[in-house]
């Protein structure tokens, strides 16, 4: 007997074609450890997906008018970024991401723990303690479709045979509050978690859960370069920190001319799209790309006392 109950059923299709490759990427870095965890994996197309958003969810957008939104594009990640946006009632979300395995966490696991969970249950679940609630993450395993339950049954089953031990999907994430050798304080993580984001409380766990009675979202696996020709034009688009990243290796030139390329061809006329932010930069290099754009209306959104988000507006101001 495995950690699951009951088998699942998969017609032979190319949906399990995709899924078993995406497995057996995952069984790697998962199970048999062949790629580092922080350094060699990063920025490939698979690799751990993070547990949760480190940026300020809750207090950017609250500064932006999202009410006139039909639709956004930002990238997948933890899913908290798709989360806060069906708070705001935007339902039309695409979403992409370089990590192939993001999916399966934000749009299986964690999208599915919100439908069916309460917001004790969810909150028991995603903000560990010692006591870990195996009950509720198999509950919400057995609720995916089918080929999310798949993957991750077998996942955490194969990781078991190795280790003899029960993993759990937190086990999978990249986030230190969920590595148990850290010693991590749970309770803070549960604080941490809640300040940032604005599905993390009650009331807005609940909007959320109705949202996504009427939400569409997507995902397409896609580099931050390949968006003008994967998508379409969009009211909002979310770069969260992509850009900051790739300061560490590309010049800020064809920083811009990324930038660019997506405000021409993928955001309409009036959107607004955040393209970088100030904490996770290097100064300079930050400011020489957001002070050299001369395209758009730029304005910064205040994150916390030394940090700031970098939003441009296409069209007139109004």
């Amino acid at each position: 007997m495995g950690l699951f109950d009951d088998e699942i059923e998969v017609p032979e299709n190319d949906l399990l074609e995709k899924v078993g490759k995406d497995l057996n990427e995952a069984i790697a870095i998962f199970c048999h450890r062949l790629v580092d965890k922080h350094t060699a994996e990063d920025y490939r197309g698979y690799s751990r997906p993070y547990q949760s958003t480190n940026e300020y969810l809750r207090g950017i957008y609250s500064q932006v008018d999202m009410s006139k939104y039909n639709n956004a594009l930002t990238v997948l990640s933890s899913g908290d970024h798709v989360f806060n946006l069906l708070y705001h009632d935007v339902f039309n979300i695409d979403t992409f991401d370089c990590n192939r395995l993001t999916e399966y966490y934000a749009l299986g696991f964690k999208l599915t723990a919100i439908k069916v969970l309460t917001f004790k249950q969810f909150e028991d679940l995603f903000a560990d303690r010692d006591d870990y609630e195996r009950s509720i993450e198999k509950y919400v395993i057995n609720k995916m479709p089918f080929h999310y339950q798949l993957f991750w049954q077998r996942l955490l089953e194969k990781r078991q045979d190795i280790d003899f031990e029960r993993p759990t999907v937190f086990d999978f994430c990249r986030d230190v509050g969920y590595d148990r050798s850290h010693h991590f304080d749970y309770s803070e993580a549960r604080t941490r978690y809640n300040t940032l984001n604005a599905y993390r409380n009650p009331d807005g766990f609940e909007k959320v859960k109705e949202n996504l009675k009427k939400a569409n979202i997507t995902f397409k696996v896609s580099d931050i370069r390949e968006i003008p020709q994967k998508f379409g034009a969009y009211d909002f688009i979310e770069l969260s920190n992509i850009i900051g990243v790739l300061m560490n290796w590309i010049e800020p030139e064809l920083l811009i001319s990324i930038i660019k390329n997506i405000y021409d061809n993928n955001l309409n006329n009036n959107g607004e799209m955040i393209f970088t932010y100030r904490y996770n930069s290097p100064t300079i290099a930050r400011d020489e790309v957001y002070n050299e754009i001369n395209f758009g209306h730029k304005r910064e959104l205040s994150i916390w006392p030394d940090s700031a988000g970098s939003l441009m507006k296409k069209g007139k101001l109004k």
